[in-house]
């Protein structure tokens, strides 16, 4: 991904067929200061083709943050590849509904995957771990 007057872009570097789910688990709020790292961290699930991000950690999201996640659906959808929110709180599923994301993206209640096979990447405040 990259920033292009004010656009995020997707750069889509994953060559061929790629299987595999990448669980991404958002364990803190984002604002604008951290759109870097969810950029990083969306370039870095590039070769999955499931995507599940787990949002029962973030109680917050401002529209950088949204902008990402639209960005990277877009790049998905590009490759073939599925992107499922999972377990949004009430105030990022009502930031979900009220910007009518809901309506494109998939988002469910249930559990992140845990498969054996599954890659696991974990975004805390300040870290990509």
């Amino acid at each position: 991904m990259r920033a292009v007057r004010g656009e995020i872009r997707l750069k889509n570097d994953a060559a061929g067929d790629v299987a595999g789910t990448c669980v991404i688990r958002l364990l803190c709020d984002f604002d604008m200061a951290d759109r870097h790292r969810l950029i990083d961290v969306f370039c870095t699930a590039q070769g999955a083709s499931d995507v599940v991000v787990d949002l029962s950690g973030c109680s917050y999201a401002d529209f950088s943050a949204f902008e990402c996640l639209i960005a990277f659906h877009q790049a998905c959808q590009e490759r073939g590849a599925r992107l499922t929110l999972v377990r949004p709180r009430d105030a990022v599923r009502e930031l979900l509904r009220v910007t009518r994301m809901d309506q494109f993206l998939d988002v469910c209640e249930q559990e992140a995957p845990s498969g054996r096979g599954d890659r696991h990447l974990t975004v805390q405040a300040g870290s990509l771990a």
